[in-house]
């Protein structure tokens, strides 16, 4: 007769779902037609189709496990069309946890100052600021184009792309794209993968609308050199100042700035 190898084995697709349930065997759990050290399973979806196979003590609650299954010792990924031979996989207790992936990559949000002008081409490090908690590989698996300008990826795995604009009219101040991370490293099965999206903001600050434009002239103040647009350069406008005069003794002050009057022992700066 047959007897089972004392695991339990759960056959599931690459999104988790289990194609292929437990059964009992002799007593204990397996799956399939078992010989000791063996199991053998059919193949639901096709053999050309992937299958996540997971090994698991039998008989074992594992309360960490939010499945509650038991402790996993060994897992494969198996596309059955590309096994030459009888189709065989060997699984040992050093393949334990090889696709297990409990916390996604965090990307973080990005800003990138970019200067003034009809022709821009930055290159961005996306991952500058991201990390895996699991500390497992990441790269980019997608971005989406900004409203303004271009985006292209130049190395995923690394996280390096590059923005483009290039118009008739200066860059207008301030653009953003998302961009997507994900940590699945396996062509077979890249669902196992798990993901996060970050944005980043395209920013001149001259422009920038969420800067402050004091005489609404369409220049932020960090750049305009009139920036209360009274026809007189900030650089050359006294800024109001105050300070303690000994004795009323103003003979080495010179009170000539606009908005101040007075005379003598006395001036005012009218507000």
């Amino acid at each position: 007769g047959r007897v089972a190898i004392g695991t339990n084995v759960l056959i599931r697709d690459c999104s988790g779902n289990i194609i292929s349930g437990l059964r009992q065997v002799n007593g204990v759990y397996g799956h399939g037609t078992q010989q000791p050290e063996e199991v053998h399973f059919g193949l639901p979806l096709g053999e050309n189709e992937t299958y996540i196979i997971e090994v698991h003590y039998p008989n074992f609650y594992d309360s960490s496990d939010l499945s509650g299954y038991s402790r996993l010792v060994a897992t494969a990924i198996a596309q059955p069309s590309t096994i030459a031979g009888t189709n065989h996989y060997t699984l040992t207790t050093t393949d334990a946890e090889l696709i297990e992936n409990p916390n996604a990559p965090e990307a973080n949000n990005d800003q990138e100052q970019v200067s003034y002008g009809n022709n821009i081409s930055v290159q961005i490090d996306l991952f500058a600021n991201d990390s895996d908690a699991d500390g497992d590989d990441f790269s980019v698996e997608s971005i989406t184009q900004p409203s303004v300008g271009s985006v292209v990826i130049d190395d995923a795995d690394n996280g390096f792309v590059t923005f483009t604009y290039n118009e008739a009219t200066p860059f207008p101040g301030e653009t953003t794209f998302d961009y997507t991370i994900t940590d699945s490293t396996n062509s077979l099965c890249p669902s196992l993968g798990k993901s996060d999206t970050a944005t980043v903001r395209i920013f001149e600050p001259c422009t920038d609308p969420t800067g402050i434009d004091t005489d609404g002239d369409g220049i932020n103040d960090v750049c305009d050199l009139d920036n209360d647009n009274d026809g007189i350069l900030d650089v050359d406008e006294c800024n109001i100042s105050a300070a303690l005069v000994d004795n009323g003794d103003f003979g080495y002050w010179i009170f000539n700035a606009p908005g101040w009057t007075g005379s003598g022992n006395q001036w005012n700066m009218d507000t």
